[in-house]
């Protein structure tokens, strides 16, 4: 009891120390309200549901909440926080990230665009352009501890989505070194040869992140999986291996882990530097093409063919690489093994929506193949809250049975302008069935997730006791707003009747109380 006791004081002695000496969460950041921000943007008109409506118009709302900037403390006194200053205000994902996350924003700025929040949207490209200039590249997020390594590399592709959105091409004109330069980092840091399936040599691009620590924000659980390895084993080469899977933005998965060994299927087998995935590779062939464009639109048409032919190399690269004619869909290369990995992830689906495969323009054999590969190998698309991350129940964030907004995007995406009917009808009821989920579990928590559980329909922290709700989601709901304004003139909002409304005001509850009281007296 003594030691329980002295254990008991020592931890207020600490609080009290932190108290003292330390700011509290989040306190780099400061409320912003922004200036273009307005209210019932047009894309709420197409939404022929009155809830989902009010829903979208909801969501539309939350940008509000999620906006923020860093304060001038951080600017004129670094040393003192873990934010890295940024010049113009930004949107937060929520949740427990108070910073902004460089993929994220892609799904993000898709929905600040639908609510015609141009201005901000510029601010966020100038960020990033300014992290560019800083460090070379775009760290994965804003704090110091997630500046030694990137993220899924998606600014290309969302500089394009601005520029189709707002004509602005005096500002992508000014954007465009340090796009390149973005660029240049995955091709010069990030690639690996690797010989397909033609006996030819292909360049192909993988996360790999050169950092021999535990991570600051996960530091206890870092060092206690690292005593956990084998006797021999190198902890900084685990340690590089996480920190490549947090790059990869899917952290964790057993997309990364060992499938034998002593080890296999957990966190200490993880070997992320060793895949080549597909979606990276996927991104890679949209950030060339989204730069043939982008140079086409500047009148630069020399640089606009040699990003074309970049792309068109990709392909041919994916193609012997990674396209499995057997199955009928792109896998991950194992480069210790020298092979494909032949396992369904979401991330197999990508490269149809980049279109990096044939001649870029899309081709209804490969449609048909990848759709009948989803139906017949994995019968993922029958799963009544969405589509799971894997078909592996490991426990991680990124398998079995969680599912995520971006791959939802990606897979509906690439389904809907397929030439196939059945690839399209399948797009719109994995948006119905997406969608609902969302729903359903906002009416109940009043919260957008990162993830949700598409078994159950709820987000995986979930549980019947009161809880916390906190702010978000950034790319759930900007994937939520474009599937509203993609498909809202055709979808209905489920019966919550039985649902616990979060957002019903106080008075309007208590006058319900008030008035069964007064039938049973009557």
């Amino acid at each position: 009891m003594r030691a329980r006791g002295q254990d008991i004081r020592s931890r207020e002695v600490m609080r009290r120390f932190v108290s003292q000496w330390f700011y509290g969460p989040g306190a780099e950041l400061e409320d912003w309200e922004p200036s273009d921000w307005q209210e019932r943007p047009a894309f709420l008109n197409s939404i022929r549901d009155e809830n989902y409506r009010e829903w979208a118009e909801d969501l539309h709302g939350v940008w509000k909440k999620l906006s923020k900037r860093v304060s001038r403390d951080v600017r004129d006194y670094p040393e003192r926080h873990s934010s890295m200053y940024l010049p113009y205000p930004f949107i937060i994902p929520g949740g427990e990230h108070r910073e902004m996350q460089y993929w994220d924003t892609y799904w993000t700025v898709r929905g600040l665009l639908l609510s015609n929040m141009l201005e901000t949207v510029q601010g966020i490209l100038e960020n990033f352009a300014e992290l560019v200039q800083r460090f070379g590249y775009v760290p994965g997020g804003g704090r110091v501890y997630q500046s030694k390594r990137s993220g899924p590399p998606l600014l290309i592709p969302t500089v394009l989505e601005y520029l189709e959105h707002s004509n602005d091409i005096t500002l992508i004109r000014s954007l465009l070194p340090t796009l390149e330069r973005e660029y240049d980092f995955w091709m010069t840091n990030r690639t690996v040869d690797i010989r397909g399936s033609d006996g030819s040599m292909h360049t192909l691009n993988r996360y790999h992140v050169l950092v021999g620590k535990s991570r600051p924000e996960a530091w206890r659980l870092d060092e206690r999986t690292a005593r956990s390895l084998q006797r021999g084993a190198d902890p900084a080469d685990f340690h590089s291996h996480v920190a490549t899977a947090v790059e990869s933005g899917w952290e964790f998965s057993s997309r990364w882990l060992a499938d034998v060994g002593p080890q296999a299927r957990r966190l200490a087998s993880i070997r992320t530097r060793n895949i080549v995935p597909v979606d990276l590779n996927a991104m890679m062939c949209l950030n060339e093409v989204a730069l043939s464009r982008i140079y086409q639109r500047a009148g630069d048409r020399r640089k606009a063919g040699y990003y074309n032919n970049a792309a068109a190399r990709r392909r041919v690269a994916m193609d012997k690489v990674m396209w499995s004619e057997r199955r009928g869909a792109w896998f991950d290369y194992d480069l210790q093994a020298e092979g494909r990995r032949d396992r369904f992830y979401m991330s197999n689906i990508w490269p149809l929506w980049a279109k990096c495969y044939g001649n870029g323009m899309g081709d209804a054999n490969v449609e048909a193949r990848v759709l009948s590969y989803l139906k017949q190998y994995t019968d993922v698309l029958n799963y009544t809250g969405g589509v799971p991350a894997s078909l592996q129940e490991s426990g991680q964030t990124w398998d079995y049975p969680y599912g995520a907004a971006p791959n939802h995007f990606v897979l509906i995406e690439a389904l809907s302008v397929s030439q196939l009917t059945e690839a399209k009808n399948a797009a719109l009821n994995l948006t119905r069935k997406w969608l609902e989920t969302n729903y359903r579990d906002w009416v109940h928590t009043g919260n957008m997730w990162d993830t949700y559980n598409v078994i159950t329909g709820r987000h995986p922290g979930h549980s019947d006791e009161e809880e916390e709700v906190k702010d978000g989601y950034g790319w759930t709901n900007g994937v939520a707003l474009h599937l509203l304004d993609k498909y809202g003139n055709l979808l209905k909002a489920p019966d919550v009747s039985g649902v616990r409304d979060n957002h019903a005001p106080t008075a309007l509850l208590l006058i319900g109380c008030l008035v069964s009281v007064l039938l049973t007296m009557l």
